[in-house]
């Protein structure tokens, strides 16, 4: 594909709350708008010369950046005691695409069918990834002697909603 162009805009947000000496909260949200904003073209290449290249225009307006992430959340609680720190930590994501395949938007994808005919739809649309809770841990610090810590950590990832 060539002359791709997007519109990447979002927000991110992150705080921190100390609720008490030894209790603080933290939090962390991103929210992104991607989008492809114009109608590319792409070359389709045959394995073998086996039939001619063709260039077409991919119908990729206002579809999603694939790999980007839509919305990306995280939360974190840290517990400070006199023998170390406990850190509790959860991440989730959701709103992401997969990866296209860009012949499946051009005229030859539907060629044949009939306007309004449902396999337009599934043959164009963009899918969606399942959201996911991405990352959970729990983590301890503890304080031997000293300056010197031993840290215990029990992690899940990519665990799916």
């Amino acid at each position: 594909m060539t002359g791709i162009d997007k519109t990447q805009q979002g927000i991110e947000f992150g705080a921190e709350i100390k609720a008490m000496k030894s209790l603080s909260f933290v939090a962390v949200a991103a929210v992104g708008q991607y989008l492809i904003t114009n109608r590319p073209q792409t070359t389709i290449s045959y394995d073998n010369g086996s039939a001619p290249d063709t260039t077409a225009v991919t119908y990729l307006k206002n579809f999603y950046v694939y790999g980007t992430r839509r919305r990306h959340y995280q939360a974190e609680s840290n517990t400070v005691t006199d023998t170390g720190i406990l850190m509790c930590m959860q991440t989730i994501m959701t709103g992401n695409y997969m990866d296209l395949n860009p012949e499946r938007r051009t005229q030859t994808a539907i060629q044949g069918l009939q306007e309004g005919d449902p396999k337009i739809t599934t043959i164009t649309q963009q899918q969606m990834l399942k959201g996911i809770f991405l990352d959970a841990s729990l983590g301890k610090s503890i304080r031997i002697s000293g300056k010197i810590f031993v840290y215990a950590n029990f992690s899940i990832s990519n665990i799916p909603q």
